[in-house]
């Protein structure tokens, strides 16, 4: 049985780890200007708040699945760009895709 987080019980500690390292390394990429390898997140469903100009999501995989895909686990990055600078303002958890989040 995997260790659950108090926090947040529906993840369990390697996974919400693994999002922690991968808002890091996300954030850095960003800061650094590199956001074009990241995946605009268009937020249809409205699940979270509304994305004021010019802010905006971007989505980032966390993990992969058993045979080295995707997986189903998505950070989602919320993202300030003032004078010619990117930065990340908020991150989200989603391991169903794209129905529930929480915030990290």
């Amino acid at each position: 049985m995997q260790a659950r987080n108090r926090r947040h019980p529906e993840f369990n500690r390697q996974i919400l780890a693994e999002a922690r390292e991968a808002k890091r390394e996300a954030s850095f990429k960003i800061a650094a200007g590199k956001i074009s390898t990241f995946r605009v997140y268009q937020n249809r469903g409205h699940r979270l708040p509304k994305a004021h100009f010019p802010n905006f999501y971007v989505e980032y995989d966390v993990g992969t699945d058993r045979v080295g895909g995707r997986g189903s686990y998505r950070l989602v990055l919320y993202v300030r760009k003032h004078r010619g600078k990117y930065r990340v303002l908020k991150a989200y958890l989603t391991r169903d895709h794209y129905k529930h989040f929480v915030q990290i």
